[in-house]
């Protein structure tokens, strides 16, 4: 990561899904989703509410020595990413932002009986940046 990186928790932004990520989990991804380019588009906001474009993803090798071993759907590898500051966003500027995704898409799984009514009474629940990050929840757009 470069020496200015995201603070996680951290929320990958994607015109797909929106997938809130751990400390523990940012860094590391599936061999074969990387390779299917998992990151192509994707940004991170993190914690502080800052939003950073990924320019280029390294591998750096096998989270751990046993994913080596196991079958290519259930390795795991750590990455590193080349990224830039692109801005910052207040409360509301994220809260719009995610609202939009959800509003706008129709979601793989949703738990939104009606969106309209259900999705500011859900976005209002957060009160800070760090908050809706860490607990927003992993929402899915892509086509079946």
């Amino acid at each position: 990561m470069d020496e200015v990186s995201p603070l996680p928790p951290v929320l990958t932004v994607h015109r797909d899904y929106l997938l809130p990520v751990t400390a523990r989990e940012f860094g590391v991804c599936g061999e074969q989703n990387l390779e299917a380019g998992c990151y192509d588009g994707c940004r991170f906001i993190d914690s502080t509410g800052k939003e950073w474009s990924i320019r280029k993803v390294r591998t750096l090798g096998y989270s751990s020595a046993i994913h080596r071993y196991l079958p290519r759907a259930y390795r795991k590898v750590r990455v590193s990413f080349d990224l830039v500051y692109a801005r910052e966003y207040s409360l509301g500027d994220l809260k719009s932002l995610v609202g939009e995704f959800l509003l706008n898409n129709k979601l793989v799984g949703s738990p939104f009986a009606d969106k309209g009514k259900e999705v500011p009474s859900y976005l209002e629940r957060f009160d800070s940046v760090r908050h809706l990050i860490a607990e927003v929840g992993y929402f899915d757009a892509r086509r079946q």
